[in-house]
């Protein structure tokens, strides 16, 4: 049974409709286009909170005026106004540099908190040497220009690799990541399900038994979870 097209709105209907649209992005004092501004500006706070204190009431507002007066959306659904603010942020040459790294955390914690990915927490005392393990599904790694773990976050001149993902218990943590951390995820990343021995031989850091305790801490906070079987088994 082959699926008929959905009906065209009347033409009317559809130049009201654009003339309605025409006059909220214009900022006509107008009770819908008042509503959407206060709606978007709602979502942002939320979203992007320490974005939105670093930016102020003011500026904020007025970039949101910006945003829906300009920008041309390419995720129509509102519970992505996040996403699009943040294309808008990134082509938009007057946003302050400043505080682009920051609205791009805060949408990367959002990305982590909102992924579909399942993570089961590894049951305790469970990595031995033929235990295989992988990435937590929900990574992300980014490079940022300041310590998101610690209470403020003052740039800095050299940028900090971390790692955001989601635990067992729905908790989204940060963490900044060291020379030995980024040694092991980027191996992981290249060949898991790995074993703790493989995952030695492969990178090497000093002392080796490191590796173990490593792993069993990734495995603690969720960092990695153990293989699915079937993925184990291939």
């Amino acid at each position: 049974m082959s699926s008929q097209p959905e009906p065209a709105a009347p033409e009317a209907m559809q130049a009201d409709i654009a003339q309605l649209c025409a006059r909220v992005r214009a900022g006509e004092e107008m009770l819908y286009g008042r509503l959407l501004r206060e709606n978007i500006l709602g979502v942002i706070t939320c979203s992007f909170p320490a974005f939105s204190r670093r930016a102020g009431a003011d500026r904020l507002a007025a970039w949101v005026d910006a945003f829906v007066g300009g920008h041309p959306a390419t995720l129509p659904s509102f519970h992505q106004i996040a996403s699009e603010f943040l294309l808008f942020a990134q082509s938009a040459p007057e946003f302050p540099a400043a505080l682009m790294p920051v609205v791009e955390y805060e949408w990367v914690l959002l990305d982590v908190e909102i992924d579909p990915a399942w993570v089961k927490p590894a049951p305790p005392a469970v990595c031995d040497t033929d235990t295989l393990v992988t990435l937590n599904p929900t990574l992300r790694l980014l490079m940022l220009p300041f310590d998101a773990t610690a209470e403020e976050w003052p740039m800095q001149d050299q940028p900090m690799p971390h790692a955001v993902w989601r635990n067992g218990a729905h908790g989204i943590v940060t963490r900044a990541l060291s020379r030995e951390d980024c040694l092991l995820i980027d191996q992981l990343r290249q060949s898991a399900p790995t074993s703790p021995g493989d995952l030695a031989r492969h990178v090497a850091i000093d002392p080796p038994g490191d590796v173990t305790a490593w792993i069993h801490a990734a495995l603690s906070g969720d960092l990695l979870c153990l293989a699915p079987r079937k993925e184990a088994q291939s």
